[in-house]
């Protein structure tokens, strides 16, 4: 999980230049709310430094970044310690994480619904499946969960057909383009969000096998996405998403 030199020089670049971009809209005083949502540790950090007029509102959403590893929690808290300070309000999209972050940093987070841009639902519907088709959504980092999509594969059963598909990844090309009867559909990592839904619904099967260090107290956009679109989402044990399956009896699609 460590990461290389050049990369951090590389994330610290984009965390100065959001802060200087960040630093100029504000200055502008054409605003009156700011909204942070997508970012790093290094981001927040530096977000925290701004000085924000009294008259614009602030809002960040709290989450645990892609970027949490152990060498950065400590920018991390100290970045929490000085939005403290600040006229800030923080929302979450979960009870998991409202819960973690007033125990371990004594903040109030206000919980919102996790959002969707899912449009048409009815519409989205309306086709037909002739193969079994199983989707890995999940990106190349190791907390989605590669390793565990490589194992279950090896082992499948040599007399079903699959047609496999995921955001391509030279390990599970190399580990599984020889598994019988596995049909290997890369598709680019960069896909466009509508290709993504298409991807989505066009499959029996969405498999989200993520890291339950990571996915503990974190949310899944993809997950809900999979729920909004009635599909049969296999996660992970001692996640969030489990969590969400278990309460409405669901436990067969933890694995």
């Amino acid at each position: 999980n460590l990461i290389p030199f050049a990369k951090k020089i590389d994330m610290l670049k984009d965390a100065f230049s959001f802060y200087t971009k960040t630093s100029k809209v504000i200055n502008k005083k054409k605003f009156t709310h700011i909204f942070l949502d997508s970012y790093t540790i290094l981001d927040l950090f530096f977000f925290s430094l701004l000085k924000f007029p009294k008259n614009i509102k602030i809002v960040v959403y709290l989450r645990i970044p892609y970027d949490f590893l152990f060498s950065t929690k400590l920018i991390f808290s100290l970045s929490i310690i000085i939005l403290k300070k600040k006229n800030i309000k923080f929302i979450k999209d979960t009870f998991e994480l409202k819960n973690h972050f007033k125990k371990k940093y004594k903040i109030f987070c206000k919980v919102i619904p996790i959002p969707s841009d899912i449009k048409n639902y009815s519409k989205l519907m309306k086709f037909k499946l002739r193969k079994i088709k199983i989707i890995f959504p999940g990106k190349s980092r190791n907390e989605k969960g590669v390793k565990s999509i490589i194992s279950l594969f090896k082992d499948k059963d040599k007399k079903t057909d699959i047609d496999f598909i995921f955001l391509r990844n030279e390990l599970i090309i190399k580990n599984l383009k020889k598994v019988a009867k596995l049909k290997l559909i890369p598709l680019r990592s960069n896909l466009p969000y509508k290709n993504y839904l298409t991807s989505l619904r066009d499959s029996h099967y969405i498999i989200l096998p993520y890291s339950h260090k990571t996915y503990r107290l974190r949310s899944s956009g993809v997950f809900i996405d999979s729920i909004k679109l009635n599909k049969f989402c296999f996660v992970s044990k001692d996640t969030w998403m489990a969590s969400i399956l278990k309460r409405f009896n669901l436990d067969l699609f933890v694995i």
